[in-house]
């Protein structure tokens, strides 16, 4: 069953089932490149972390060169072991063994954190990148690993190759060996895996050895391409046309909408003329004094300006952390506990950063700025551009 909180309760040696997708349920592997930094990252936390003296770097910084230890991503070796994963264009799941307690929250908030940075800046786009956090079903039968790998490996394929999709089914069926994919707990269970997941009936997985283990239907159906939504809006428009054929009300209809557009219409006329009326008043012009030396000054506010964009300039993010069990923490429209709510936000989700004030990040929103108290946030300072 789906934990009620993602972030506490799961023990040590749980095995769960994660799942997460992008936002409206647009594509966030757009190609090759993007699974396989997902999957670095994967490789990254889950691999044994690199000594010290192969990290070491040499850097220079205004002409004299030092040496040191870059920054690290985050570590979970030993603490938690991925057990199979698929990844789809608009979500992905991950079948995980928590060691220590609290890794797999640790793990999910650097993984989808450090994607989102990088797929948002190689697509200049901003905001959330996921849906909201990630799902956790907790699986108590281990009975249930194996077709819930059998699932993962093999729905919503169109190929019979499934060893050439992005998930773990290579490492299954032996053409593939990964040091940080541990499928043994599930071959252990499985026999001969190939047939195993090949040669049988997923719905019969679905509705009846894998409930509540599983999101709901809609949420793992693949976003349409742009050939299935051009022949969607086709078949809309072929519904309309003969509804409009056969329906008399459609005449009186198209006719209402004409009045209250022309009424519409004069009301803007009016609003204009009227605006028009204001805009033609004469006002006060403030009389500008200068002062001696002021007319050398833009020249020398140019030069500043010219120097300051040569500079390396660094942008700042926050991303949401909830760490009180809650689902989601309040937006407010003014950094104030008594300020009106504007929104949620969800751990994971990441802003631009904006200002800060008294304790209040102040971050933006499509329709405007909104503030979260800095308890629930952290300031992630992306690199360089």
């Amino acid at each position: 069953m789906p934990a009620k909180s993602l972030y506490s309760g799961l023990k040590e040696g749980a095995y769960s089932h994660v799942y997460n997708r992008s936002v409206e349920s647009k594509t966030m592997f757009t190609d090759k490149q993007d699974y396989e930094t997902f999957l670095g990252y994967l490789n990254d936390c889950l691999s044994p972390p690199p000594s010290l003296d192969s990290t070491k770097a040499e850097f220079t910084i205004k002409g004299r060169t030092y040496t040191g230890v870059p920054h690290q991503p985050k570590n979970y070796f030993n603490k938690i072991e991925l057990i199979a994963y698929s990844l789809k264009p608009n979500h992905f799941h991950l079948i995980l063994h928590q060691m220590t307690k609290g890794a797999q929250s640790d793990l999910m908030r650097s993984l989808c954190t450090r994607y989102s940075i990088y797929y948002n800046k190689k697509h200049n786009r901003k905001g959330s990148l996921f849906d909201g956090p990630y799902r956790s079903f907790q699986i108590e039968d281990l009975s249930q690993l194996a077709p819930l790998s059998r699932y993962l490996h093999t729905h919503n394929q169109k190929g019979k190759d499934f060893s050439r999709e992005y998930s773990s089914y290579a490492e299954y069926i032996g053409r593939r060996q990964t040091p940080w994919i541990k499928p043994g707990t599930v071959l252990m269970r499985a026999g001969n895996y190939q047939d195993f997941a090949e040669n049988h009936d997923l719905d019969n997985d679905r509705q009846n050895l894998l409930k509540g283990l599983l999101p709901e239907e809609k949420t793992t159906e693949e976003a349409p391409t742009g050939l299935e939504r051009t022949v969607q809006e086709a078949k809309k428009v072929e519904s309309f046309k003969a509804q409009r054929s056969k329906t008399p009300e459609f005449v009186a209809t198209m006719s209402l909408i004409f009045a209250l557009l022309f009424t519409l219409g004069v009301r803007n006329v009016r609003d204009t003329e009227a605006q028009y009326l204001a805009d033609s008043t004469p006002q006060k012009v403030p009389q500008v004094i200068q002062t001696p030396g002021a007319a050398e000054k833009p020249q020398e506010m140019q030069e500043q300006v010219a120097g300051v964009e040569d500079e390396p300039v660094i942008t700042q993010s926050i991303i949401i952390t909830v760490k009180d069990g809650s689902d989601s923490v309040n937006l407010r429209e003014k950094p104030s506990i008594y300020s009106p709510k504007v929104g949620e936000a969800y751990d994971g989700n990441i802003f631009e950063l904006v200002e800060e004030n008294s304790g209040w990040y102040g971050i933006k929103l499509e329709d405007g700025l909104a503030f979260v108290s800095a308890k629930y946030a952290e300031i992630v300072e992306e690199e360089t551009p």
